[in-house]
């Protein structure tokens, strides 16, 4: 018999070519853990999103903002709803937006919302300026329940002609 070398025995070639048979608890365990973690985090922050709405729900800046947005939307017809203007038979609501359109013309995007002074009662009275024309004045008042609401505080009376 000729000489094999030592790495060509087969004894050799056997244990090179038979894979390791291991479980890997160690690993399954980690990925385990980590899903059980990360599915604790996203209720975590769910719970921590809503609370987080609630706070902003009831917080005055919230009621600014949603009066605001209408303006910033360009929402007229919205405008006009929220003065409960009262129409007659010479002004109707075409030529109250009509007048809207020719006195602060038909971009209110630029509307500014100016905290002014605040009432015995906790409101607090806001004035809507388009450029340097005061459009309106709108008061935001305490809820009962917790909250905030918004009214018309002088439903523009002075600006437009009856």
């Amino acid at each position: 018999m000729a000489y094999v070398p030592e790495h060509f025995a087969p004894e050799v070639v056997e244990k090179i070519n038979k894979p390791k048979k291991k479980l890997h608890f160690f690993g399954i365990f980690l990925l385990i853990l980590f899903t059980l973690l990360m599915a604790f985090s996203v209720k975590v922050w769910d719970y921590t999103w809503a609370q987080l709405e609630i706070y902003e729900q009831n917080h005055i800046k919230h009621t600014e903002e949603a009066f605001m947005e209408k303006f910033r939307l360009n929402r007229i017809d919205e405008i006009l709803d929220e003065k409960q203007l009262q129409y007659d038979t010479f002004n109707t609501r075409d030529e109250y937006k009509q007048y809207m359109l020719d006195i602060f013309g038909g971009d209110y995007t630029g509307a500014k919302s100016v905290k002014g002074r605040t009432l015995e009662d906790g409101s607090v009275l806001y004035d809507v300026y388009l450029g340097n024309v005061k459009f309106c004045q709108y008061k935001v008042s305490p809820k009962e329940g917790g909250g905030w609401t918004y009214s018309d505080e002088d439903n523009c009376a002075d600006l437009f002609v009856k």
